[in-house]
């Protein structure tokens, strides 16, 4: 049995919610994770509109919650679209894959997952690391997952207290801001990407230091490979109805 102390001091944390979300997290990666890493290998175009529009149908929800806007909404809004594209930037190539890099994306994550609106894949999705999580969940990669868990226990232990309170206090604000993030990501997630720049790993791979959306003809020529556009609109489509 916990002691009084102990008891109070678990319920200040909120550890049982904290205790349960992480759980729930966990669950949900290892249930899915082999069936994602093959839809994305598969199906690359299908599964990033689909994964586009349910970004872009999430912000324009959030968008209606903000109420009548301000001068300093619209400030919001801006600083997180310059954030949103700021971390499209950041490729997965452009760090070396390390344990540290895999702790800040699970603060990272978690973060998210602690937002309305929003959750850790598409923080991973911007870094350019969800592909690489869904294969270590898949294959048990220790030395991904483990520092990823460190990170996501401490970003839980964090964040959590500090926002719900910010969202207790300045919740159009920050959903403005949330807004401006999912819409500057979408450059990112466009599933026609051309890479034009990119690094070889041991083993012979490679991974795309740099890259820039095209239109799916664009994409065509450069590739020679079928962009799947009416599969890709349909969805696409299916994304965004799912969170409308």
């Amino acid at each position: 049995m916990l002691r009084s102390s102990d008891r109070k001091a678990w319920q200040e944390a909120d550890a049982g919610f904290l205790l349960v979300l992480f759980s729930t997290m966990v669950l949900s990666l290892t249930t899915v994770a082999e069936l994602f890493r093959r839809a994305l290998s598969e199906f690359p175009f299908a599964i990033g509109s689909m994964f586009f529009g349910i970004v872009l149908g999430s912000a324009l929800v959030m968008l209606k919650q903000v109420g009548k806007p301000n001068r300093f909404y619209l400030i919001c809004l801006c600083g997180g679209l310059m954030c949103g594209h700021a971390l499209t930037l950041l490729q997965a190539g452009e760090i070396e894959a390390s344990a540290f890099k895999y702790f800040v994306a699970g603060v990272v994550s978690i973060f998210a997952w602690l937002l309305p609106g929003i959750s850790g894949s598409f923080m991973l999705l911007l870094l350019g690391l969800y592909a690489t999580v869904l294969e270590g969940v898949s294959l048990l990669t220790f030395s991904v997952l483990l520092p990823i868990a460190l990170g996501g226990f401490l970003g839980l232990v964090l964040f959590s207290q500090f926002l719900t309170v910010l969202f207790q206090k300045a919740r159009p604000e920050l959903l403005s801001g949330l807004v401006g993030l999912m819409l500057g990501s979408l450059y990112r997630l466009w599933p026609w990407q051309r890479i034009s720049a990119y690094q070889l790993r041991d083993d012979g791979s490679s991974i795309p230091l740099v890259q820039e959306p095209v239109m799916p003809h664009t994409y065509e020529i450069l590739g020679g490979v079928n962009p799947m556009i009416m599969t890709a609109l349909l969805f696409g489509l299916f994304g965004f109805v799912l969170v409308i």
